[in-house]
């Protein structure tokens, strides 16, 4: 392996470790993309670059006006890890992917090894009886769980000669789902399994997961403890609402530049009546809240240039099954972003970076890098004026 695929490999590892050392990774890969020359050189030409910049200025300079350090750290955290993400668009490769995908697929099992050693003989490590695992806590185990069987799910209809190990990953992820009891890694998972299969038009199989999708539900219903939490359900919506309330109102407050990273845990004790929490329990509202429109804006215009390769190849049925998993990623983050934030943190977060990174491997993005390589390689032929 090149040298820049060793330290993305090493930083990968470290998301299924606990979370100092995932943070370790994400500083790591950070010095990595800023010091290393050929790095540097990549980042100057690779598209979206200068909105990152503008978030990270952003991310570190609206807390620092308040002296709220902690959230500037906090900020700097999220700068480390969108710096992973570049890492991994400046290195990725299909076959790299795929040895990850497989990495990230064994390393999923003993961390439902520990969540099951945890949730036998470790009650005090448990979080309202729920496994964490190696995570900070149970919500982000269950959103890895849910990238892993997207993935494995995925590797099952790319390498049909290893089909079987990964439906044995899917099911042991999904008992890893029930030992966290994540309620909204259930049908963030399904919606994706299912929108893979509607763009590859298995429909054969999308009616399988549905049906196991809706006989699930059914158990759910009828059969107590299948969904330990369920009969709190009520209370956990109610309390949702007033923190989407209490972020709103702290949005309207600084609405250009917003307040900071996790700027929730500042504004719910200067709002009365509010729910203690340190986000907002919503991808949608906690980027506002906490770096407003102009924040919000810059980093959407990143990431929206990568979705547009996506679109490409969703429109010119290109690389579908891989298509086909950036689909099912994004509708699963999507669909768990409606009640929680876990795609904010240092392992959820740069596990979502690495898989988006396989933009990078589609065929739209291939030939407009190879393109704007080559423009490179032209200028710097040139003859330079005295």
């Amino acid at each position: 392996m090149k040298q820049d695929e060793k330290v993305l490999t090493f930083c990968f590892i470290t998301i299924f470790l606990p979370y100092p050392v995932t943070i370790a990774g994400a500083v790591l890969a950070s010095l990595y993309v800023c010091f290393d020359k050929i790095k540097r050189n990549q980042l100057r030409h690779l598209p979206g670059v200068c909105f990152l910049v503008l978030f990270g200025g952003l991310a570190l300079v609206i807390p620092a006006l308040y002296q709220r350090w902690l959230s500037v750290f906090q900020g700097l955290a999220a700068i480390s890890i969108l710096c992973f993400g570049l890492l991994c668009r400046t290195t990725m490769t299909k076959s790299l992917l795929y040895r990850l995908m497989d990495l990230g697929c064994i390393a999923s099992v003993p961390c439902l090894i520990y969540a099951i050693v945890q949730k036998l003989w470790i009650p005090s490590s448990l979080l309202d009886g729920r496994a964490s695992s190696v995570f900070y806590n149970p919500n982000y185990y269950g959103t890895i769980l849910e990238y892993c069987i997207l993935v494995s799910f995925y590797r099952s209809m790319t390498c049909p000669s290893r089909k079987w190990w990964y439906f044995v990953v899917i099911a042991l992820s999904c008992i890893g789902i029930y030992l966290c009891d994540c309620i909204s890694a259930r049908p963030a998972v399904f919606l994706g399994c299912l929108a893979m299969l509607i763009y590859l038009k298995r429909f054969r199989l999308f009616a399988i997961v549905l049906a196991a999708s809706v006989l699930y539900a059914f158990a759910a219903l009828i059969i107590p403890g299948v969904l330990c939490r369920l009969p709190i359900l009520d209370h956990m919506i109610e309390l949702r609402v007033d923190i989407w309330t209490t972020a709103v109102k702290g949005f309207l407050q600084h609405p250009l530049f917003g307040q900071g990273t996790f700027a929730y845990q500042y504004v719910w004790p200067v709002i009365p009546g509010s729910e203690a929490n340190d986000h907002s329990h919503s991808l949608y509202l906690e980027p506002l809240l906490n770096y407003g429109i102009v924040g919000t804006t810059a980093l959407l215009s990143y990431f929206g240039l990568q979705y547009r390769s996506l679109w490409h190849s969703m429109r010119d049925r290109q690389e579908s099954y891989l298509t086909a998993l950036l689909l099912g990623l994004t509708v699963s983050t999507l669909v768990h972003g409606i009640s929680d934030v876990t795609v904010a943190w240092v392992q959820t977060g740069m596990l979502f970076l690495l898989l988006l990174s396989s933009t990078e491997c589609l065929p739209a993005v291939k030939n407009h890098t190879a393109r704007r390589q080559h423009k490179v390689k032209i200028n710097s032929q040139l003859p330079h004026s005295p």
